[in-house]
């Protein structure tokens, strides 16, 4: 279903009543690239008043779900529809572009007004990520994204992966620098974002990519003595 038509769905009846709203994240990727986004991230300053506002309107759960971001998050879950859900989610650093900023990599930074139920702005862009999704370009936001989140690196490969990217110059040397800090990464996190990898059909010359920038041996180090077998 185009995105559009989910959000008239679950916007409709508050036609005319909407907050500022903002489509943030993987979906407004998903969307640009013509695919159904697989979750749907609504902005707003005030998401938890707005979700249950949305949800009593549809007889829908809502559940503060603290796990996905660092900023507030409460998923509306239709009751009638299974696997039916928007995940509703505050403001970081007080504006939208502070927020965008905070993201990993540029196709996840752009943000898309909800301009009324079932109608959405231009990309809000501010790091070009309209340009590297045409380009097939997975690029870092900033040079600090990997140390924030060393679990970002191997997102990356996962992206290029799922995307059809190459993962530009710069950024995997910011991964190689930031490849050490993965021993701090939870290991039920890197399992999942592995397990993504691996499922894909084309992973093996991501995770080669992984090897070369030292992400591998560091999560794996008994491939240290695999190494020629």
């Amino acid at each position: 279903m185009p995105i559009e038509d989910t959000l008239q769905t679950w916007l409709g009846p508050l036609s005319g009543d909407l907050p500022r709203l903002y489509l943030v994240g993987g979906a407004v990727r998903d969307h640009l690239l013509g695919r159904a986004p697989r979750d749907i991230d609504l902005m707003c300053t005030e998401p938890e008043k707005f979700a249950r506002r949305l949800g009593g309107r549809h007889g829908a759960a809502v559940v503060a779900f603290t796990g996905k971001t660092e900023a507030p998050c409460y998923r509306v879950v239709s009751r009638s529809e299974k696997g039916s859900f928007i995940d509703v989610v505050g403001v970081l650093g007080g504006s939208v572009e502070a927020d965008l900023a905070r993201r990993d990599f540029t196709f996840n930074a752009m943000a898309m007004r909800v301009v009324s139920a079932g109608e959405l702005s231009v990309p809000i862009d501010p790091f070009g990520g309209v340009a590297d999704l045409n380009a097939r370009r997975v690029r870092a936001t900033g040079p600090g994204v990997f140390e924030a989140d060393p679990l970002r690196i191997v997102r990356a490969a996962r992206f290029a992966a799922e995307l059809g990217c190459v993962v530009e110059p710069i950024t995997l040397g910011l991964m190689q620098s930031a490849a050490p800090g993965l021993t701090k990464t939870a290991g039920e996190r890197l399992q999942r974002e592995l397990e993504l990898l691996f499922s894909h059909p084309i992973s093996a010359p991501h995770v080669r990519m992984l090897d070369a920038v030292g992400a591998l041996e560091t999560i794996l180090p008994p491939i240290r003595t695999m190494r020629g077998c």
